[in-house]
């Protein structure tokens, strides 16, 4: 029994529902990127072939009510909160710290809940869970060289492939000549002085912008694949020239 569910925002307890889980897998359907060869028994799969298909959460749904007329005044109103254009946020209440993002595609039978009181939906969700709270590292007064251990808490990498909606920002805040900023074995060096400017490396979209203006050209290092983080401890360096700064990382853990 889940008991509730939140999405978009409105819990499914306003509605009076009573809520549980039907089908929630523990793993999402891997995309099958392997390819059959001649001459060789099975597939082949490619070394990069990590990725997931969306998975399918089913959740099924009592109503208490007052009346039956209560219900069928409320079986719109459901059918309006459940209804999306955009991914929303899902929360269902026993991970009340992570959240899926969501759509309803299929149709939701409101017959069965004018007749009967209950009815099943089926979220469309991107195949990994967001942590509700952001996590951040922040170097204070930034004027020489700075190490540090960034503690990732999730089970799934962030990079620039990761699914849409993921977060991981770096941003500096002062002044400098030059500046760089390490992860783990990747580096990225930014060449164009600051002063009283706010630099800030998206490694999921790949961009770089100085005070809002792109500044990709005047990146160097890694930059066909930016910085990532991984399970568990990460390095993290600054370095640079006439350093003068705060250097503060964001991201939202993900999470299998």
């Amino acid at each position: 029994m889940i008991g509730s569910y939140t999405f978009n925002g409105v819990s499914s307890e306003s509605f009076n529902l009573i809520t549980k889980s039907i089908k929630r897998p523990l793993l999402p359907e891997r995309k099958n990127n392997g390819v059959e060869l001649d001459g060789i028994s099975g597939i082949f799969d490619y070394p990069d072939s990590n990725e997931y298909k969306p998975r399918k959460i089913v959740m099924k749904s009592s109503y208490i009510g007052d009346s039956f007329e209560d219900l069928r005044e409320k079986a719109r109103f459901i059918a309006a909160w459940l209804s999306t254009k955009i991914w929303a946020p899902l929360i269902i209440n026993d991970e009340p710290d992570r959240y899926y993002l969501a759509k309803v595609n299929d149709e939701i039978d409101l017959n069965s809940l004018l007749e009967s009181g209950t009815f099943e939906v089926t979220f469309i969700c991107q195949p990994f869970a967001f942590s509700v709270v952001e996590s951040s590292y922040t170097f204070n007064n930034v004027t020489t060289t700075r190490n540090g251990i960034l503690i990732y808490p999730g089970t799934r990498e962030l990079n620039y492939r990761s699914q849409m909606g993921s977060k991981f920002l770096i941003t500096a805040t002062g002044s400098w000549s030059k500046i760089s900023f390490k992860v783990n074995d990747k580096t990225l060096y930014f060449n164009e002085p600051g002063s009283s400017s706010t630099l800030i490396i998206d490694n999921i979209n790949m961009t770089a912008k100085q005070d809002g203006i792109s500044k990709f050209d005047k990146l160097d290092g890694d930059i066909d694949d930016f910085l990532e983080l991984l399970p568990g401890n990460n390095n993290f360096r600054i370095d640079g020239i006439d350093l003068n700064c705060v250097v503060n990382a964001t991201y939202i853990p993900l999470w299998l």
